[in-house]
Order: C-alpha cells, then sequence, then structure tokens
C-alpha cells in the first residue's frame, strides 16, 4: 500500500449520470484539468481495458496508461490503475457513486505507489497534497460537464 487518500463531493446530477461521464473516457479532458487529450482508448470499458492520455502535472508533460480493475455499473464502482508510460510507479483509483439530496455523492480514493526512490521521498508527498486540493474543482467541473452535455441531447 502507497500513500492513501479520499475526497467525497457532491454532483447535482443523477447518479447513472455521473457514472457515464466518470466512465466515459473521451470526455476526461473536458472535466479534468491534468488531463491534456486522450491518445488511444478502449472499444468498451471492461475489466483489463485500456486507455492511454497524456497529462500534465507540475509543469511535466507525461502519458499515463490505465487498466481496468473492475467496473460495475449497478453499483456505480469504477476502479482502475494508472502509471506514467515506462515508469513503474502506479495509481489504484476508485470512484463509487451514490444517490444523494439534490444528485450523487461522489467517493474518489487513491493509492499512489511510488516504486522509484525519488518519487518515493519527494513526488508522492507533493501530489497526494495537489490531490486534496484539486479534487473539488475536478468535480465542480464534472458537474458542468454533465449539465453541458444533458443540454446538448
Amino acid at each position: 500500500m502507497g500513500r492513501v487518500g479520499s475526497h467525497t463531493g457532491h454532483v447535482a446530477a443523477a447518479p447513472d449520470d455521473v457514472f457515464a461521464a466518470v466512465t466515459d473516457i473521451a470526455g476526461l479532458p473536458e472535466w479534468n484539468d491534468r488531463i491534456q487529450r486522450v491518445v488511444t482508448a478502449p472499444d468498451a470499458l471492461e475489466p483489463d481495458a485500456e486507455w492511454l492520455v497524456e497529462l500534465k502535472i507540475l509543469g511535466q508533460r507525461f502519458q499515463s496508461r490505465s487498466r481496468v480493475l473492475d467496473i460495475d455499473p449497478v453499483a456505480r464502482r469504477f476502479r482502475y490503475r494508472s502509471n506514467p508510460e515506462g515508469d513503474p510507479d502506479f495509481a489504484i483509483w476508485t470512484w463509487e457513486i451514490a444517490p444523494a439530496s439534490g444528485g450523487s455523492r461522489v467517493g474518489v480514493s487513491w493509492d499512489l505507489n511510488p516504486l522509484q526512490f525519488v518519487n518515493r521521498v519527494f513526488w508522492v508527498r507533493v501530489r497526494s497534497r495537489g490531490l486534496k486540493r484539486e479534487l473539488p474543482s475536478s468535480l465542480a467541473a464534472l458537474d458542468s460537464f454533465i449539465k453541458a452535455r444533458s443540454g446538448a441531447r
């Protein structure tokens, strides 16, 4: 186990709509400021499906590959592993969406696993603090993304 953290917030949309947006790989750059673009996306999001995105974190651009560990649309739970291309470090991300008054409760947890020395000593601490600051704005952007998408229908 690495450096674990979590954030729970509210999105003013139905849980199924939130789950659909979170699992819409092509839409990730629309609400996640760190994702600059989707390089490749799977045809279907199922266990072991992979996608590749370009990230920008702390001024650095790099590609990160993610692989679905499990996905449960009924329970609205999505768990995947991501790691920078060519890098042994990895993170496990879990999204859990549940009904809440006026929309959905969205829980996001992460388990950062730095295997390289410099990342264990420095990067993981900085990134963990950054995630705690970033998640509220990411969920607000997710909410706006869902509203814009439902308005376009």
